[in-house]
């Protein structure tokens, strides 16, 4: 692997697994980049341990009970949650920047993700 993107709750324990995490990745040399799932108290502290490791937050997902009713039922955030949408695109964004030495994703491959995600946002704010 050439990058690491990890994605932890802001509890005690998703901050204790962040923390190993992150040190592996520094002691090993990996680009690491973050993204906070079910943001809530305490997210705080898992920004504050990002930026001592110098990993970017790309994205905070709120903690809201209409995503993981959403997610229970196998749809999709940005079904459930009105003005979500926008959130997820910031993160596609965010990614291809952060790691754009790395190849992750081609630049045709953002685009497309970028439209399909703004034409499934569009299509379930119109339902």
């Amino acid at each position: 692997a050439d990058a690491l993107l990890l994605v932890t709750e802001p509890t005690p324990f998703g901050l204790h697994d962040l923390k190993l995490a992150l040190e592996v990745a520094q002691t090993i040399g990996l680009k690491s980049a973050v993204v906070i799932n079910r943001a809530q108290k305490g997210v705080e502290q898992a920004r504050e341990l990002c930026a001592s490791f110098n990993a970017p937050v790309l994205a905070e997902i709120p903690d809201e009970v209409a995503i993981a009713k959403a997610y229970s039922q196998g749809r999709l955030a940005v079904e459930a949650v009105e003005g979500i949408g926008p959130l997820f695109t910031q993160l596609i964004r965010r990614l291809g920047r952060e790691f754009e030495h790395h190849k992750l994703i081609s630049e045709s491959e953002m685009q497309h993700l970028e439209q399909a995600l703004d034409a499934h946002t569009a299509k379930s704010c119109k339902a």
